[in-house]
């Protein structure tokens, strides 16, 4: 296995169950429900935030647009940049190259959720 596909791989949280998705025109899954951002809304709810999902792992938006990923409390980080798209995506390029991008929205409850690009859905605490 590649190494940035194995990074990919290594820095999903578990996904929920599928949940009555659709792509949409722009091919994100979205679920009836959900609330997509605008980019200069969601640059400033992810801006010096730690966003942590379900099974513990954060996402670590810093000054700057460095990012870091962690499973744990003082666990390994996996760092890079990331960038609010137009559209409402984060995409970030990590230090070793491999890139990925992600679509936050709130869903019906008005939880943050994340949508990858693979359709599955994490919910954050």
């Amino acid at each position: 296995m590649r190494p940035a596909l194995l990074l990919f791989t290594c820095l999903m949280p578990l996904p929920l169950a599928a949940q009555d998705e659709s792509p949409g025109a722009d091919g994100w899954a979205v679920a009836a429900g959900d609330r997509r951002f605008g980019a200069s809304d969601l640059a400033d709810r992810l801006a010096g935030q730690v966003v942590e999902f379900m099974d513990g792992s954060k996402s670590h938006y810093r000054d700057g647009n460095r990012y870091a990923y962690t499973y744990e409390d003082g666990g390994p980080e996996f760092t890079g940049a990331y960038a609010v798209g137009a559209d409402g995506t984060v995409c970030v390029t990590f230090d070793n190259d491999a890139r990925r991008c992600d679509l936050y929205v709130l869903n019906a409850d008005g939880v943050l959720t994340l949508i990858t690009t693979d359709g599955y859905r994490f919910r954050t605490r």
